[in-house]
Protein backbone atom coordinates (compact mmCIF):
# COMPACT_ATOMS: atom_id res chain seq x y z
CA UNK A 1 0.00 0.00 0.00
CA UNK A 2 1.17 3.18 -0.63
CA UNK A 3 2.39 5.34 2.24
CA UNK A 4 -0.06 8.33 1.18
CA UNK A 5 -2.45 5.79 1.68
CA UNK A 6 -1.64 4.38 4.88
CA UNK A 7 -0.80 8.09 6.33
CA UNK A 8 -4.72 9.24 4.89
CA UNK A 9 -5.95 6.10 6.87
CA UNK A 10 -4.53 6.45 10.21
CA UNK A 11 -5.52 10.38 10.17
CA UNK A 12 -9.23 9.73 9.38
CA UNK A 13 -9.10 6.41 11.76
CA UNK A 14 -7.67 8.76 14.64
CA UNK A 15 -10.11 11.34 13.92
CA UNK A 16 -12.99 8.69 14.26
CA UNK A 17 -11.78 6.72 17.62
CA UNK A 18 -11.47 10.28 18.95
CA UNK A 19 -15.48 10.48 18.30
CA UNK A 20 -16.32 7.06 18.88
CA UNK A 21 -14.27 6.86 22.61
CA UNK A 22 -16.03 9.91 23.49
CA UNK A 23 -19.39 8.75 22.64
CA UNK A 24 -18.46 4.70 23.91
CA UNK A 25 -19.37 4.30 19.81
CA UNK A 26 -16.94 1.32 19.65
CA UNK A 27 -18.72 -1.27 18.52
CA UNK A 28 -20.54 1.29 16.11
CA UNK A 29 -18.23 2.99 13.83
CA UNK A 30 -21.15 3.98 11.54
CA UNK A 31 -22.14 6.73 14.38
CA UNK A 32 -19.06 8.47 14.26
CA UNK A 33 -18.11 8.37 10.72
CA UNK A 34 -21.95 9.60 9.84
CA UNK A 35 -20.82 12.32 12.62
CA UNK A 36 -17.60 13.59 11.11
CA UNK A 37 -19.26 13.56 7.83
CA UNK A 38 -22.64 15.45 8.88
CA UNK A 39 -20.76 18.58 10.44
CA UNK A 40 -18.43 18.60 7.32
CA UNK A 41 -20.54 18.68 5.43
CA UNK A 42 -22.84 21.19 6.64
CA UNK A 43 -20.02 23.34 7.42
CA UNK A 44 -18.81 23.36 3.78
CA UNK A 45 -22.54 24.06 2.74
CA UNK A 46 -22.45 27.29 5.28
CA UNK A 47 -19.10 28.41 3.94
CA UNK A 48 -18.16 30.34 0.48
CA UNK A 49 -16.83 27.99 -2.14
CA UNK A 50 -13.37 29.55 -2.18
CA UNK A 51 -13.09 29.10 2.02
CA UNK A 52 -15.10 25.53 1.31
CA UNK A 53 -12.14 24.50 -0.48
CA UNK A 54 -8.88 25.62 1.40
CA UNK A 55 -10.05 24.33 4.44
CA UNK A 56 -10.45 20.65 2.49
CA UNK A 57 -6.88 21.18 1.41
CA UNK A 58 -5.82 20.87 5.23
CA UNK A 59 -8.51 17.73 5.62
CA UNK A 60 -6.37 14.25 4.85
CA UNK A 61 -7.22 12.79 1.34
CA UNK A 62 -9.50 10.24 2.47
CA UNK A 63 -11.73 12.97 3.98
CA UNK A 64 -11.84 15.24 1.14
CA UNK A 65 -13.65 12.40 -0.74
CA UNK A 66 -16.87 12.19 1.54
CA UNK A 67 -15.85 16.19 2.38
CA UNK A 68 -17.09 16.76 -1.25
CA UNK A 69 -19.26 14.02 -2.14
CA UNK A 70 -23.20 15.55 -3.13
CA UNK A 71 -21.60 19.25 -3.11
CA UNK A 72 -23.34 22.21 -5.45
CA UNK A 73 -20.70 24.88 -5.33
CA UNK A 74 -23.77 27.27 -6.96
CA UNK A 75 -25.82 26.73 -4.15
CA UNK A 76 -23.31 27.97 -1.24
CA UNK A 77 -23.28 29.73 1.21
CA UNK A 78 -26.23 28.49 2.86
CA UNK A 79 -27.07 30.92 5.16
CA UNK A 80 -27.57 29.94 8.38
CA UNK A 81 -27.61 31.60 12.23
CA UNK A 82 -26.07 29.18 14.08
CA UNK A 83 -28.95 27.42 15.80
CA UNK A 84 -29.95 26.75 11.77
CA UNK A 85 -26.79 25.41 11.39
CA UNK A 86 -27.00 22.76 14.48
CA UNK A 87 -30.70 21.63 13.03
CA UNK A 88 -29.02 21.25 9.82
CA UNK A 89 -26.61 18.67 11.52
CA UNK A 90 -29.45 17.36 13.32
CA UNK A 91 -32.03 16.64 10.22
CA UNK A 92 -29.04 15.33 8.76
CA UNK A 93 -27.24 13.05 11.23
CA UNK A 94 -29.90 9.65 11.48
CA UNK A 95 -28.16 8.74 15.13
CA UNK A 96 -29.57 9.38 18.64
CA UNK A 97 -26.41 11.06 20.51
CA UNK A 98 -26.55 11.74 24.06
CA UNK A 99 -26.44 15.59 24.95
CA UNK A 100 -27.28 18.45 21.96
CA UNK A 101 -26.22 18.77 18.78
CA UNK A 102 -23.49 21.81 19.84
CA UNK A 103 -21.62 18.63 21.92
CA UNK A 104 -21.83 16.33 18.64
CA UNK A 105 -20.06 19.28 16.56
CA UNK A 106 -17.61 20.85 19.13
CA UNK A 107 -16.76 17.20 19.86
CA UNK A 108 -15.56 16.95 15.53
CA UNK A 109 -14.51 20.04 15.70
CA UNK A 110 -12.30 19.41 18.59
CA UNK A 111 -10.96 16.55 17.36
CA UNK A 112 -10.19 17.91 13.59
CA UNK A 113 -8.81 20.56 15.32
CA UNK A 114 -6.06 18.27 16.65
CA UNK A 115 -5.38 16.22 13.79
CA UNK A 116 -5.37 19.49 10.91
CA UNK A 117 -3.84 22.84 10.75
CA UNK A 118 -5.02 24.91 12.92
CA UNK A 119 -5.26 27.83 9.80
CA UNK A 120 -7.68 25.83 8.33
CA UNK A 121 -10.35 26.41 11.09
CA UNK A 122 -9.15 29.74 11.50
CA UNK A 123 -9.96 30.68 8.27
CA UNK A 124 -13.52 29.00 8.27
CA UNK A 125 -14.32 30.98 11.69
CA UNK A 126 -13.00 33.82 10.18
CA UNK A 127 -15.82 34.00 7.68
CA UNK A 128 -18.74 32.65 9.79
CA UNK A 129 -20.58 35.01 12.43
CA UNK A 130 -18.82 35.47 15.72
CA UNK A 131 -21.57 32.84 17.35
CA UNK A 132 -20.12 30.02 15.40
CA UNK A 133 -16.79 30.28 16.90
CA UNK A 134 -17.51 28.56 20.09
CA UNK A 135 -18.62 26.01 17.93
CA UNK A 136 -15.49 25.57 15.88
CA UNK A 137 -12.90 25.60 19.09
Amino acid sequence: MPAAFETTIQKTTEILNEIEEHYGWEDRPDQAYSAFRTVLQTLRDRLPPKVAIEFAAELPTLVRGFYFEGWIPDETPKKMTKEEFLTEVRRRFRFSVDGDMRHLVRLVFGALHRHIDAAAVNKARAVLPPDYSELLS
